[in-house]
């Protein structure tokens, strides 16, 4: 019974569109007729008139010009459009000066450029040219210096009864608005060049005559809009209500996905998602459960300004459940009590009814359902129409997409600050780590330690066995010193055969007891080789510096921790070494 109702909807609609069109052209038309009002005033100024004996010829015939030109012809409805065009084009050929001027209009029902006027010396120009031809020649043109609008091109498609080698060399100034062809002028070259001045008044002039054109079409298109307009007045009060409320559906769904997609954490996810729904749908109170064996009893309800937690409010939803095959059938937004009658055994659907939810909708990461969106009663009494599942599915659509976008971004987080082949942090996340380490230790008075290690001789190692026995090495050390630090520490690789420890809260005393357990662990490490019958045995180096006694800065502390590695590597090797003045080599 509403189909009609909403057939007028869209009919309406483009209407409401051209209306507005009419209008804005109006305005645009208004605003470039006190723009040449403008120019014409700075020519007219007293200055200039003052010194006409002195002011150039074409000055004056500027003056000229202006002082005939007519700006209420441009937003009058009695204007004749192809007088009005027929006087641009007298007033463009005195402009540029040119001894031939013609100016090509498009007709509509032939989808043809046709010539309307030819001024000065015959030139013979076509008749009528393609709109294929028209642009290609726009696509040649090149626009003159300080123009946007004024184009000069060499060209044999106007020109009638003349060979096709002898190019014709022309201004050329198309007539567009909105996208839409209007026609152009095509003038002779004038003989004198063309300033600036009259350059940027013959593109104010052709748009002016551009913009009467699509005025024009605004008020034809209007006109016929305002009868089938007539025709659903009757209707108006309710398409008037259903548009609003569309435009308001779209401007929250608008703010609502900005809330969705700025949020970084899958919890703060599935709470954004609750007080979304909750308020565009006006429900009492909203539900959201996660799916699959491991957490589907978790159901989370939002009613009011807070959440209410319950472990064991649902049954487990899993794969083989008949509703967990319908959602990922169905992949909709679904009204609880409807869905009895096709499902009446699942005792899924029978608890959220006992819970009095009476939609609910899933949320997808790839193929696999993520979870479940439930809403309760709404807060007027009715019911869940259509509407109202729409705008569920896009919710649901929206942080589906949320969802998989978070994932990725930690995906990618994580490999843009892990080193594949141990498994550690790189060197971008440690500078970031340590940045932000050694900013709380300032804040909260604590100190921080910085422990540097590299493997001795290491080189040799990958020369006698090989590469991949020395990066198996690698990941084994690394996996090692993983399993000596606090779970506060972390440890990355700094690059090669480098690595580093932070250690937040660790004064001097500490790390110095640290290093030395470091370095005998490395040491007396047995490596499990499986093509070697004897472990390599590795040694390592180590320097350690601390804020704030060693290094008030990250770059200074990292370059302190380094002094400290050079010279256990000076005094032997297999050394483990705190930093000390005496060590820098340059400030």
């Amino acid at each position: 019974m509403y189909q009609p109702l909403i057939d007028s909807l869209f009919g309406l609609l483009p209407s409401l569109v051209f209306n507005c069109s009419a209008q804005l052209s109006e305005l645009w038309l208004m605003g470039s007729a006190i723009t040449f009002g403008f120019f014409a005033l700075l020519v007219t100024s007293p200055g200039l008139k003052g010194r006409e004996p002195q002011v150039r010829e074409e000055e004056l015939d500027l003056l000229a010009l202006i002082d005939d030109f007519d700006l209420a012809r441009l937003v009058s409805k009695d204007t004749d459009l192809k007088e009005l065009a027929f006087d641009s084009a007298e007033k463009l050929q005195a402009l540029f000066r040119a001894d031939s001027l013609s100016l090509y209009l498009f007709s509509g029902s032939s989808e043809r450029f046709q010539l309307f006027v030819s001024l000065g010396k015959p030139i013979r120009f076509q008749r009528e040219i393609s709109s294929t031809t028209y642009t290609q020649m726009k696509k040649e043109a090149e626009p003159l210096p300080g123009s946007e609008a004024v184009f000069e091109i060499s060209t044999t498609e106007l020109t009638a009864g003349e060979p096709k080698e002898k190019a014709l060399d022309l201004l050329f100034v198309p007539l567009e608005a909105q996208g839409k062809s209007y026609g152009f002028i095509a003038s002779s070259l004038p003989q004198r060049g063309l300033s600036q001045r009259a350059s940027k008044l013959a593109e104010w002039l052709c748009q002016a005559l551009t913009l009467a054109f699509l005025l024009e079409d605004s008020r034809g298109e209007t006109s016929r809009l305002k009868e089938d307009y007539r025709r659903v007045e009757i209707q108006k009060g309710e398409l008037t209500h259903r548009l609003r409320q569309k435009i308001f559906d779209l401007n929250s769904l608008f703010k609502s996905s900005n809330r969705l997609f700025a949020v970084r954490d899958e919890r703060e996810l599935a709470g954004s998602l609750l007080e979304v729904v909750k308020e565009l749908l006006g429900a009492h109170f909203i539900g959201f459960c996660e799916c699959g064996p491991e957490v589907g009893e978790a159901l989370s309800v939002l009613r009011g300004g807070g959440f209410e937690f319950s472990s064991s409010a649902l049954p487990i939803l899993t794969p083989e459940s008949p509703l967990y095959g319908y959602l990922q059938e169905h992949r909709e937004p679904i009204s609880l009590p409807a869905l009895t009658s096709i499902k009446p055994e699942e005792t899924y659907i029978l608890r959220l009814i006992e819970l009095d939810f009476k939609a609910a909708s899933g949320i997808y990461f790839g193929s696999q359902l993520y979870g479940l969106v439930l809403c309760g009663p709404k807060l007027d009494g009715r019911d869940y129409h259509h509407g109202d599942l729409e705008v569920l599915s896009i919710l649901s659509n929206m942080a589906s997409v949320a969802l998989q976008n978070l994932r990725q971004f930690r995906l990618i987080e994580q490999l843009s600050y892990t080193d594949s082949m141990t498994g550690l942090y790189n060197y971008r996340f440690f500078y970031k780590r340590l940045s932000e380490e050694l900013t709380r230790a300032r804040r909260y008075l604590r100190k921080l330690s910085l422990v540097i290690f590299d493997l001795d001789e290491f080189k040799s190692y990958n020369d006698r066995y090989g590469h991949q026995i020395g990066d198996e090495i690698l990941r084994q050390l690394s996996q090692d010193t993983k399993g000596i630090v606090r779970s506060i520490d972390v440890v990355c690789r700094y690059g090669g055969e480098e690595f580093c420890v932070i250690m937040p809260d660790t004064d001097r005393q500490e790390v110095k007891r640290f290093v030395e357990r470091l370095r005998d662990e490395i040491a007396n490490y047995r490596f499990r080789i499986q093509s070697l019958s004897d472990s390599p045995r590795i040694t390592a180096s180590v320097g350690a510096a601390v804020f704030p006694e060693d290094a008030d800065t990250v770059d200074r502390l990292i370059y302190c921790a380094d002094m400290a590695l050079l010279e256990a590597k000076k005094k032997g090797r297999n050394l483990a070494y705190l930093f000390t003045p005496q060590m820098v080599v340059t400030d």
